[in-house]
């Protein structure tokens, strides 16, 4: 058995579903898919942090306004990702234009190399980074906003029409438990 992970936005890993790519993903239901054609076990809303570097001059800071954060440069995903859309909500519920200051990426790994030499601002997922944070040896840190950034939940899914191989079965009941544990 060999086992592969995909890492990449919801629109790529539901056309590898529905290509048959995949046996199931961990993903948002695009809009224009069939919901009736897909099992879904609904996951859970992530939470969005800011990280920085260290001696960013936000860091530290406890409950930060969302305007403090639009005078920064930031490295955020690309337009229409769940992240950006929650991110530029958040601004707009707040009465504030979106950043623009922006350089867009979905790569994790120009993320982590360009934050330590930089006042950029990188919006993931809470546990993204708090496992950045961690293991960046104090490098990294996390910004304390004043409000909470939510992105719509993610969920478990899989075709109807294609039977799970054992295991496949066997993988996606132990991510099941996982998120079931994780919404608790």
């Amino acid at each position: 058995m060999e086992l592969r992970i995909d890492v990449g936005p919801s629109i790529q890993l539901m056309r590898g579903l529905e290509e048959g790519e995949y046996d199931f993903v961990i993903g948002r239901l695009l809009p224009d898919s069939d919901a009736e054609a897909f099992q879904i076990v609904p996951g859970k809303i992530e939470r969005v942090r800011c990280l920085v570097r260290h001696g960013h001059p936000l860091a530290g800071r406890r409950h930060v306004p969302l305007a403090d954060l639009k005078e920064h440069p930031w490295i955020i995903q690309e337009r229409g990702t769940p992240i950006r859309q929650a991110v530029e909500a958040a601004f707009i519920g707040k009465g504030l234009t979106v950043p623009d200051d922006v350089i867009a990426t979905s790569s994790l790994v120009l993320m982590m190399a360009l934050i330590p030499g930089s006042d950029l601002i990188a919006p993931m997922s809470l546990e993204v980074a708090r496992l950045m944070e961690e293991t960046s040896g104090g490098v990294l840190a996390s910004l304390d906003l004043d409000i909470p950034i939510e992105v719509s939940p993610y969920h478990v899914i899989t075709r109807r029409d294609r039977r799970l191989s054992p295991a496949a079965q066997n993988l996606y009941a132990m991510v099941i438990e996982e998120i079931t544990r994780a919404r608790v």
